[in-house]
């Protein structure tokens, strides 16, 4: 085909190709006006750690009835409800502490600003603590390590460590809600087994002597009322720390019928 055939016939090919395009843009329904109702802050972490708890925002439109983002549809349902989440935190030992307060004071408080606050960081909002040594304490005690309960006392990882770094953070948050678990209880009040109730005077392992329940509970009342005396409020206690676990260098086994 010579050069003037093909003049000739790409005049109303592109004509017809114009039209077509034409129609479809005409035909496509027009965008759904939306307007911004919030920004939703994103966190994202990767395998490589290239990004760690990297921070960025997305906003967040309506368009109708939908809440739509730029790469996502979410349809909230308030009548849908399921279990209620007392929130989201960590775990503070004596050796987080310990390490805490190494920091120099203007890298600590920013560092637990980034953690802790609702506005301007991740807003942690629980905690928990250990009741005397946890395996990531600085040395094995429980609060009471000679007999009796009127011996009970908080101890320099308590004083020194944990608490300053506890009101420190509810400076920062003071809608902070603290739990305690104990990884075991006094050695005096502990036994080898339940049947036998041989005395079993070791901070790992051992269960709890049922002889001993009245002053182990006292020992919960006593660490709660210290804490609070000391501007720590108490939201709430669990029973024992991995109750089926008698490995950690302080720990006791607390079955289902203790």
């Amino acid at each position: 085909m010579g050069n003037m055939a093909r003049r000739r016939l790409i005049g109303p090919t592109a004509a017809l190709v114009a039209v077509a395009m034409f129609g479809l843009v005409a035909c496509q329904p027009r965008p759904r006006p939306t307007r911004i109702v919030a920004v939703a802050t994103v966190l994202r972490s990767s395998s490589d750690r290239s990004f760690e708890l990297a921070r960025s925002f997305v906003a967040v439109r309506r368009a109708n009835r939908s809440v739509e983002t730029s790469s996502a549809a979410l349809r909230l349902d308030p009548t849908s409800r399921f279990q209620t989440m007392e929130g989201f935190g960590a775990a503070i030992t004596g050796s987080t502490a310990y390490n805490l307060l190494s920091m120099p004071a203007r890298e600590r408080h920013r560092f637990l600003v980034e953690t802790f606050s609702v506005r301007r960081g991740l807003g942690y909002s629980y905690v928990r603590v250990p009741i005397g040594a946890s395996d990531f304490s600085l040395s094995e005690y429980t609060l009471d390590d000679t007999p009796g309960i009127e011996n009970f006392a908080l101890q320099y990882e308590e004083r020194e460590l944990l608490i300053p770094v506890l009101r420190e953070i509810l400076r920062i948050n003071p809608h902070l809600k603290v739990m305690g678990s104990p990884w075991t209880a006094p050695p005096w009040m502990k036994v080898s087994d339940v049947t036998s109730r041989n005395p079993h005077p070791h901070y790992a392992a051992g269960y709890l002597d049922p002889a001993r329940y009245q002053d182990y509970a006292t020992y919960f009342v006593k660490w709660i009322e210290a804490f609070q005396a000391n501007g720590v409020p108490i939201e709430s206690i669990t029973m024992q720390n991995e109750p089926l676990n008698p490995w950690n260098s302080v720990s006791m086994l607390m079955p289902w019928d203790q």
